[in-house]
């Protein structure tokens, strides 16, 4: 295991270079450390993936005159594994969606990097890529015992006992290779010697009958029908949920020389002795001591010695039980004392002894001797059984992906693009029944055949390919679009491929109706927007109308003439809000800054502060942003507040300092402050009581957005509300 993380980060702004390795430095938490190496341009990057086994590729999307997605295209060509994760200024969906086609593991957005959110892309990034690489490499482990165990692994439809899997050693026994089995269903049982078949069948029944495993021993031809050899043929079934056999995954032995041992064994004693010390079985001999209730041994072979893990001059004479505690737990016992009592040869199928000394799978056969002695033959097949444990699980797991998968799954020969397998998703999709479907070339389904050709051409090459649109026609003619990834694999020396479709008719259509409506309703509510700030603006018009109107009249109209003037500002206020909506990039948000710095300006026209030694100090973050729903009471709580300063803080004065803050407190929620350094409020003042307008829409304001309102006189007044966003 490596003891570093190599990370090529590709970017040819040095700032953001810095950035993102103090990012990376400041939110990094694993065990091992990321060694960050740095290249400006896609040359260099791939140049230097040649060069070093890099962990992650972190880029950024625009690079001079070449893209991220250049990038990645060359990277997956060169069949470079390792993740990418792409970061981009500039980006949109459209380009997020097309970089994790193009094989990226992730996008981040530059505006949205934080040491966190970068960190664990990174983590997440190698997760599953470490992840991948283990099961790859435990893939590899399994075939390569699956392949070089000598016995014949097999799996077989539980009726008709056709082969749907065949070890190579099928080759070394028999002469046949595992296809020839395979695509002739009948060819195996054809294959039993004739006076065997009757025996195998009721074998099978009597395992359908019984719902256990089996063990048989029976003839079978080798391809040139010549010569047959002896095989031990142990299945393990597996049924349905009601209990009904559907499979068999077994083992196949050839036990021609063991069948030769054992009647050498019966008739000739002499014989019996030289091939007793030199078969690669493991021979043990007992004698029944004690009416049965004991056995002692009386003979071992070499192989049993180390099967068995014992020297033949310690063992002699000594009791079974002595010699294996875990005998009579393991029924073992129990089956050489029934042969004992009945003289009838078994077979004490594949089981597992376990003592303080052993632990392993055996197989047995167990026969009496003229003499009264037991003999039993066996072989250590923990090896053969791990791997028929792993075919049974790895082949159920896959079978039940093939086979559930939402999309549909072909399987064609390279040369000839003819199918060969297809899931049951497949059938659907496409409407035809199985023998026909499985009758037919990919080209038959497709609607352009020469640019599949292309397509299929480059994917031999390449092994791996993505198409992220094709039109592919149904049996009734209907042309449908697909999304397919594909690759290749090589099966017994031919070139097979692989190819998930998945029907995105829909998805398209929809794709299309979503953005025809939200284009429409984009010109609608840009339109309100629009109609509604002419609105506001009329009601000010009318406001200033009926205050002109005023101003003739003699001036005991002053106190409704400055009611009137505060109403329009009132309004001026709301009308902002929408007017900033209409000229944002966003409908739904407003920036709180440029609002309340256009309040502010226009009140200060109105009471003379414009050009006044009086100071508007603003402190609102750049992140603060509200909707519609809360800017406009939190606006009018401005105009009311700064309204107010202006008037009464600085007693007639054009000099002074108004502090405005909008900002977010710890708990995320957001903390709003108007403050002047004036006379403040009078000591006699009841904020809650009180009578005046402005303050009473401040508290009604404040109530509507669910705030927390505080009012202070302290060197000035301060006003302060805390509310959820």
């Amino acid at each position: 295991m490596k003891t570093q993380i190599n990370i090529l980060h590709v970017e040819d702004d040095p700032d953001d270079v810095l950035l993102v390795q103090d990012m990376i430095h400041e939110g990094w938490q694993g065990s091992r450390p990321i060694v960050l190496k740095h290249v400006i341009s896609v040359s260099e990057a791939i140049q230097q993936s040649q060069e070093c086994d890099y962990d992650l590729f972190l880029l950024d999307y625009s690079l001079g005159g070449e893209t991220g997605l250049e990038l990645i295209r060359l990277l997956r060509e060169h069949e470079i594994t390792a993740p990418i994760i792409v970061m981009t200024g500039i980006g949109s969906e459209e380009t997020a969606v097309a970089l994790m086609k193009a094989g990226a593991n992730d996008y981040l957005p530059k505006r949205n990097i934080t040491p966190e959110t970068i960190c664990r892309s990174i983590r997440y990034s190698l997760n599953l890529y470490f992840a991948d690489k283990q099961r790859q490499e435990s893939e590899k482990r399994f075939r390569h015992v699956v392949e070089t165990v000598p016995d014949i692994l097999y799996q077989a439809n539980f009726f008709g006992y056709e082969a749907t899997y065949m070890s190579p050693s099928l080759f070394d026994l028999l002469g046949f290779t595992p296809d020839e089995f395979i695509k002739n269903p009948h060819l195996r049982f054809l294959q039993i010697h004739e006076d065997d078949q009757l025996t195998v069948m009721k074998k099978l029944d009597a395992a359908q009958e019984d719902a256990k495993d089996f063990t048989m021993w029976y003839r079978i031809w080798k391809k040139d029908r010549k010569s047959f050899c002896w095989v031990e043929d142990r299945g393990i079934i597996e049924r349905d949920s009601k209990g009904k056999p559907i499979t068999i995954y077994g083992s196949i032995s050839d036990i021609t020389e063991r069948k030769r041992i054992e009647q050498a064994l019966r008739d000739n004693e002499v014989r019996y002795r030289d091939l007793f010390n030199n078969m690669g079985s493991g021979v043990a001999v007992y004698e029944a001591r004690d009416g049965g209730e004991d056995f002692v041994l009386n003979n071992i072979n070499r192989a049993g010695e180390n099967i068995s893990c014992i020297q033949k001059k310690d063992a002699m004479g000594k009791s079974i039980k002595k010699l294996f505690p875990g005998v009579v737990k393991s029924g073992f016992f129990a089956a050489i004392k029934k042969v004992w009592e009945t003289g009838e040869s078994t077979s004490f199928p594949i089981f597992s002894y376990e003592d303080k000394r052993l632990y392993q799978w055996v197989e047995n056969f167990i026969y009496k001797l003229p003499s009264q002695e037991i003999v039993a033959v066996y072989d250590d097949i923990t090896e053969r059984k791990s791997a028929v444990d792993a075919l049974t699980a790895s082949e159920s797991k896959y079978r039940q992906l093939f086979g559930n998968s939402a999309d549909a799954i072909i399987i064609f020969d390279a040369e000839t693009f003819r199918i060969e397998v297809a899931n049951q998703k497949a059938f659907i999709f496409f409407g035809f029944k199985e023998e026909s479907f499985l009758s037919l070339i990919i080209l038959d389904i497709s609607v352009d055949v020469e640019l599949m050709k292309k397509r299929m051409a480059r994917l031999v090459v390449t092994n791996k390919l993505f198409i992220p649109m094709c039109q592919f026609r149904k049996k009734d003619g209907t042309v449908f679009l697909g999304e397919v990834n594909a690759w290749s694999f090589t099966q017994d020396g031919q070139k097979k491929l692989v190819c998930s479709i998945r029907d995105i008719t829909d998805r398209k259509k929809s794709e299309e109706l979503i953005q025809s409506s939200l284009k429409e309703k984009e010109v609608l509510l840009r339109e309100i927007h629009h109609r509604v700030k002419n609105n506001m603006q009329v009601i000010s018009s009318l406001l200033k109308l009926q205050s002109n109107q005023l101003e003739k009249n003699d001036a005991s109209k002053e106190m409704a003439l400055a009611a009137i003037h505060e109403s329009r500002h009132r309004v001026s206020a709301m009308a902002l809000v929408h007017d900033k909506l209409y000229r944002s990039e966003t409908l739904s948000k407003i920036n709180l800054r440029d609002y309340f710095n256009d309040i502010a300006q226009e009140l200060a026209v109105t009471y003379g502060f414009e050009n006044s030694n009086y100071q508007l100090k603003f402190q609102v973050d750049d992140d603060v942003t509200l909707g519609i729903d809360k800017a406009v009471p939190l606006g009018l709580i401005a105009n009311e507040l700064i309204t107010n300063a202006m008037k009464y803080a600085f007693n007639g004065e054009k000099r002074g300092s108004i502090d405005l803050k909008c900002r977010f407190c710890q708990d995320s929620r957001i903390e709003f402050i108007v403050a002047d350094d004036g006379e403040g409020f009078s000591d006699s003042l009841d904020w809650h009581k009180s009578e005046t307008l402005g303050l009473r829409l401040v508290q009604t304001l404040a109530r509507q957005i669910q705030a927390e309102l505080t009012i202070k006189s302290d060197n000035g007044a301060k006003v302060s509300l805390v509310f959820d966003k």
